[in-house]
């Protein structure tokens, strides 16, 4: 027995003198990689998760079924309290879902038509992200209530169709139809990303999307009808791709920070401005359009910058306009631009870029500038008469002559013997005669530098009631 014990014992000195040799041994825990869920980066940066637990199919109707786990329906509230995916389907006129769970959950919607009768009818309470997707070829309807039920502290239970208070991303194949009866159809206390989908946004009080922290639009396709903003970030907004297709009696696109467009294509219908920022504004690609009645076409409370793309714009009459950037001058570094409107900042003779400002022409007019052999470099017809129209391309070269022809007859030609010409028109706030008033080839000299605000260059136009001013952030959730 007793040499037992102390083989025993020798062996184990043995072994600790073989560990004590190899010093300091990590006895963590290595993570298999098999359980870690599988993510991809988009154009925005997102950790876009590609693969999921399934959790639960869910059937709605007269009475909603779950097959799964994960899931429980009291009172027609459909309440997800685990990580994973969820696929619904069905039809019904008075339910809702209420995600409560600390982890990551995705809602797949295959064929829904759902009505909340007290709030949002998706409500992210608590998740890491909550992912929203539609299944390829499948087309959904949200529709929320006029009021909605208040919380213990009197405040009101989410503030749109689908509400998340974490991250909120949305994707698929399919389309998702929201009509937003109490403020916004899509609305997130931090971030809300699109990365894919249809979506048809309805909202007859507020914006189609709002965000407290930052939008980002990697792809999707808009058909957006808001009271208040088509799209609305108290940070930034980015658009990376996709279509957005708007109409306002407010504000197109605004980030109350910065406003990025990457690429895409936009068109917008509004009342106020069409693109609005509170700190700059960004434009390095992208086909976009732009009519408003009473506002700047693109209206940025700092900087203003384009890069690229192709831009139709129509701003509104004085003190209103095309371009609008406070206390700066807008740098043209590229593009294809046709900007019209009664008044516009002043151009920097530091862009990239010749800009051309011409005067006032006539609804309906065809206007062409081409070589002094007739190669045309820009054309278009007027869609709305403005006393001043800023253009731009790549194709002016310094040193060349080119043409104006209205209706096909020649109105002035101009020189390119500067970065920014005059041919009629001005771009400082000041407004502008018709076309051809100014001497051909007269370079704009503006006012640069000079500190002051320009008429309509404020920032400080009125704004729907309950709203901050512009710039100002606000994370609260009752926005």
């Amino acid at each position: 027995m007793k040499k037992k014990l102390v083989l025993a014992i020798l062996m184990t000195m043995t072994v600790s003198s073989v560990f004590a040799g190899c010093g300091n041994i990590n006895t963590s825990v290595i993570s298999d990689p098999a359980t870690e869920q599988s993510t991809e980066k988009t154009k925005s940066g997102l950790a876009l998760i590609t693969d999921w637990e399934t959790k639960a199919n869910i059937t709605l109707g007269k009475t909603i079924s779950v097959d799964g786990e994960g899931a429980k329906v009291p009172d027609k509230v459909i309440k997800i309290t685990e990580g994973g995916a969820y696929t619904i389907s069905g039809e019904s006129q008075d339910a809702s879902i209420l995600v409560d769970t600390e982890e990551d959950v995705k809602l797949i919607l295959d064929g829904v038509t759902m009505t909340s009768t007290s709030g949002p009818v998706i409500y992210g309470k608590q998740t890491k992200s909550l992912y929203v997707e539609t299944t390829e070829g499948s087309e959904n309807t949200l529709t929320d209530s006029s009021d909605y039920e208040t919380d213990e502290d009197g405040k009101s239970v989410g503030k749109a169709v689908v509400f998340s208070k974490d991250d909120l991303v949305l994707l698929g194949k399919g389309t998702l139809i929201l009509n937003g009866n109490y403020k916004h159809c899509i609305a997130g206390n931090d971030s809300v990303y699109f990365e894919g989908g249809t979506y048809q946004l309805n909202t007859t009080a507020k914006d189609g999307v709002h965000a407290n922290d930052l939008i980002a639009v990697d792809d999707g396709t808009f058909t957006i009808d808001a009271v208040s903003d088509c799209m609305e970030s108290e940070g930034d907004l980015i658009i990376n791709g996709g279509t957005i297709t708007g109409n306002s009696d407010d504000e197109g696109l605004e980030g109350k920070e910065k406003l990025t467009i990457n690429d895409g294509t936009i068109d917008l219908q509004v009342v106020d401005d069409g693109l609005n920022a509170g700190s700059a504004i960004l434009i390095k690609d992208g086909e976009i359009t732009i009519h408003t009645s009473q506002g700047d076409a693109i209206d940025s409370n700092g900087s203003l910058q384009v890069d690229g793309g192709t831009i139709t714009a129509y701003g509104g009459s004085v003190p209103e306009g095309g371009l609008d950037c406070d206390n700066a001058q807008v740098l043209i570094n590229g593009g294809t631009i046709v900007v019209a409107g009664d008044v516009n900042s002043s151009i920097s003779e530091d862009s990239k870029q010749v800009s051309v400002l011409l005067g006032q022409y006539q609804k309906g007019d065809t206007i062409s500038i081409t070589t002094e052999s007739g190669e045309e470099v820009l054309g278009f017809t007027l869609e709305d008469a403005k006393s001043n129209i800023v253009v731009s391309s790549p194709k002016f070269t310094q040193g060349e002559t080119y043409k104006v022809l209205v209706n096909g007859e020649e109105d002035q030609s101009f020189t390119v013997d500067s970065t920014v010409i005059s041919a009629g028109g001005t771009a400082d706030a000041m407004g502008g005669g018709p076309g051809g008033q100014i001497p051909q080839g007269e370079k704009h000299q503006g006012q640069p530098g000079d500190g002051q605000m320009q008429p309509g260059g404020d920032g400080q136009k009125e704004r729907p009631s309950g709203q901050p001013p512009q710039g100002e952030k606000d994370n609260s959730a009752e926005k």
